[in-house]
């Protein structure tokens, strides 16, 4: 056999030489688009991820960002008991029902003014015409008082309403020494009425009216 394989059998010349060695590769071009191609998806999720990030830090906890594919359903609450139930509000209303009217006869009265005590002399005797040794003299008017029910007093030198005339205005209980300024007897005369009027709270007018006998000396 080997004989015949050296001397050039016809055999030899006519079988095909065939290359057994490595397997080929992918080129160096193929390659280089494979890695382009990863490096720009990872570059693109990076820039997703770092947009996720601020949209997060934008919103804070209060406002989640439901990630695409994620369930979105609301977390159940704790349930509340009756006592945190928020309360009926206690807001007058706008426009309240009107109160039930007292009968008339229940309002309460004011009191009718008057006098609880009262004092004046009937007669003054301390005229003078004055003489060689001593001057004329003038008493002042004698009176005590003391009201109840009164908002005011007034007093007026005759019988005419003290109130109306506005002569004089006294305090609700008192003597002549409150008087805002003196009142002379009318030594002039021989007697002299003097008026004292109540006023109520209500506006009544209660007079008190008395006279006073000159028995001194006339002017």
């Amino acid at each position: 056999m080997a004989n015949f394989l050296a001397k050039g059998s016809p055999m030899s010349d006519e079988i095909p030489s065939r290359n057994f060695g490595t397997p080929s590769v992918e080129t160096a071009p193929s390659s280089r688009r494979r890695l382009v191609a990863i490096t720009a998806i990872a570059g693109a999720l990076l820039v997703a991820v770092v947009v996720l990030l601020m949209i997060l830090m934008t919103r804070g906890t209060s406002d989640p960002v439901s990630a695409p594919g994620l369930s979105t359903r609301p977390t159940p609450g704790p349930i509340s008991s009756p006592s945190d139930a928020p309360l009926a509000s206690s807001a007058p209303l706008a426009n309240p029902p009107p109160l039930p009217s007292s009968p008339p006869g229940d309002a309460p009265q004011a009191l009718t003014p008057s006098f609880s005590s009262f004092s004046a002399p009937a007669e003054e005797s301390g005229c003078s015409t004055g003489g060689p040794s001593f001057a004329p003299t003038a008493p002042g008017v004698k009176v005590s008082w003391a009201t109840t029910g009164a908002v005011e007093v007034w007093f007026v030198v005759g019988n005419s309403d003290a109130a109306d005339s506005r002569f004089m205005q006294l305090p609700l209980a008192g003597t002549q020494d409150d008087f805002p300024y003196p009142g002379d007897f009318g030594c002039s005369r021989d007697s002299v009425d003097y008026t004292l009027t109540l006023v109520g709270a209500g506006g009544e007018h209660v007079h008190k009216r008395w006279t006073v006998i000159n028995t001194g000396d006339k002017f």
